[in-house]
């Protein structure tokens, strides 16, 4: 058997700055991996719907909204145990609905919106317990003061509400009642602040101004510090309506629409005069409809639509020459991109490309490297979503955890490890099957575990969790190596059987020329993006075989 150096060896007459290169791709290395199974944490309604939602971690205690006949919708908390959750507190006393709303943690409480059928629906708080759980004010005494768009900001809880006076409009509290109060009028007719964002340690939101209409607006935490950050649609009480907002690269962006380019992707420092359209993706007054921004490899990914190649995703580094197309997903239509997701260092969306219908898909952030993960409906779609990753990675087991339809038991909770092979239906531990998850609303990390509700029983929505560990599952490793897609743009994905050990890869022209040379184990992927269109041969060894391939680059791939 030939022994190879561990050493890159390049033709003399490539000049490329980057030749071959094989990644380790380490989301698809694991040749056995741990499998979690369901467990139901607490069936509040017996033989009915629960419908839980508003779940949030409180020190790793759930608080979360939960119905069940003799109480109506409440609060509720649990331990993730079936003996410690149990109703928190009876707000709105009987059967009446509390409407539990807007949870959101500060200063060790949870503060939340409730109606007990006396004040209407205000502000309420938590610290865990029945006799912590009370009224913080009651804003509006004749009607619903409401809490809504709550915000940690300048050590301070903000939120909108309507006190029956002066609109909807910012108010503050350092949770006592005393300082639960306006923070400033804006609008004689209450401006309603929307998507509120922290951005270089000032708040960022959308707000109606008579004569103006929906614009930007900023204030640093004083109400001398509020003000309009500039009127995009100069058109008299038009709206720019801002939304989206999103940092990138120490400048915030966000979807604007001035009035002659439709919505568009728009940037700005903090200032007037730093504040200005990125590009015009569309020409024309229709706009691309940017959305869902999300920071990965260095540029900002979002969601748009150009008018040649339908909604898409598009990437910027910032700049209008450096605003391109990812990949033309759907050739015919729209791919409809969204669920942005980081993982593993992978960009994790759903899409469809108007033939697997909407599936989940992964990006390293070139063309080449942006594919289906998994077709999980052959049928039709599995309109994947819910993926458990967000801008500030929350990682659970080392899997990332989503909801999808394979077509035969409607929704239900699968998990992936990035692989195709790793992408599975998760079991429930109470029976043989799973049950659909139609009425899911959404995962919650507290105390180590994933919590979701779902309808396993078919009796009704209740709240379960996952539970790490149990049985292995075998992933579906190839009896030989196998290269996919061949022909490819970019790159190509390397699976290996779990015999091959100390392989060595060798990729040469047809001429028999070394491009590279390199010892790996595992799977991998091989990038030809920089390559120009040509046909080349890829020699895998090891210990005690061979298998020499020969790989079709086609296009540009990027």
């Amino acid at each position: 058997m030939p022994i190879f150096c561990l050493s890159r060896i390049f033709n003399a007459a490539t000049t490329r700055s980057s030749v071959l290169r094989i990644i380790m791709f380490f989301l698809m290395s694991p040749v056995v991996s741990q499998a979690q199974t369901v467990e139901l944490v607490g069936d509040i309604n017996p033989g009915g719907n629960s419908s839980v939602t508003q779940k949030i971690d409180l020190g790793g205690t759930l608080i979360f909204s939960a119905y069940e006949p003799t109480h109506g919708a409440e609060i509720w908390k649990s331990d993730g145990t079936p003996g410690g959750t149990s109703l928190l507190k009876d707000i709105n006393p009987g059967t009446g609905n509390a409407n539990i709303n807007n949870l959101i943690v500060y200063d060790g409480k949870v503060y939340f919106s409730a109606d007990d059928g006396t004040h209407g629906r205000e502000i309420w708080v938590t610290d865990g317990s029945a006799a912590g759980t009370v009224m913080l004010k009651d804003i509006d005494p004749a009607g619903n003061g409401s809490f809504s768009y709550p915000i940690v900001f300048d050590n301070r809880l903000f939120f909108v509400a309507n006190d029956g006076v002066h609109g909807s409009e910012w108010w503050t509290t350092d949770g006592t009642a005393g300082n639960t109060q306006l923070f400033v009028d804006s609008s004689s007719v209450g401006g309603s602040p929307a998507n509120p964002y922290i951005f270089n340690d000032e708040l960022y939101y959308a707000y109606l101004q008579p004569g103006i209409g929906v614009e930007p607006w900023v204030t640093n935490g004083t109400p001398a510090g509020t003000r309009l950050l500039t009127n995009i649609n100069m058109t008299a009480s038009m709206n720019s309506s801002p939304a989206e907002f999103r940092e990138y690269n120490s400048f915030l962006y966000f979807s604007a629409d001035d009035g002659l380019t439709g919505s568009e992707v728009w940037v700005t420092d903090g200032t007037a005069s730093g504040t200005s359209q990125l590009v015009d993706l569309r020409p024309g007054t229709l706009g691309s409809a940017p959305r869902h921004f999300f920071p990965y490899n260095n540029r900002l990914y979002f969601e748009a639509a150009d008018g040649t190649t339908g909604t898409e995703v598009w990437m910027t580094d910032g700049t209008a020459t450096g605003t391109s197309l990812l990949s033309d997903i759907h050739p015919t239509g729209n791919a409809d991109p969204i669920g942005f997701t980081l993982y593993g260092g992978n960009l994790f969306f759903s899409a469809t490309d108007g033939v697997h219908g909407r599936e989940p898909w992964l990006s390293d952030g070139t063309a080449g490297g942006t594919f289906l993960l998994k077709d999980i409906n052959p049928a039709g779609s599995s309109m994947p979503g819910y993926f458990t990753f967000s801008l500030n990675p929350v990682e659970y087991d080392g899997k990332l955890f989503f909801v999808a339809d394979a077509g035969s038991n409607g929704y239900e909770l699968w998990t992936t490890d990035g692989s195709g092979s790793g992408t599975l239906l998760l079991p429930f531990s109470g029976g043989s099957g799973s049950g659909p998850l139609a009425a899911f609303n959404e995962f919650v990390l507290c105390g180590g575990f994933l919590y979701f509700d779902a309808n396993y029983d078919g009796t009704g929505e209740d709240l379960y969790r996952v539970a790490a560990g149990g049985a292995t599952v075998e992933e579906d490793l190839p009896e030989e190596p196998v290269l996919f897609p061949n022909p490819s743009t970019g790159l190509i994905q390397l699976r290996l059987p779990a015999f091959c050990h100390d392989v060595y890869f060798e990729v040469t022209d047809l001429a028999g020329r070394t491009l590279l040379l390199e010892k790996n184990t595992g799977l991998r992927q091989l990038d030809l993006s920089d390559f120009p269109p040509a046909v080349y041969l890829l020699r895998i060894q090891w210990q005690d075989g061979s298998k020499t391939v020969r790989l079709v680059k086609t296009g540009s791939g990027r």
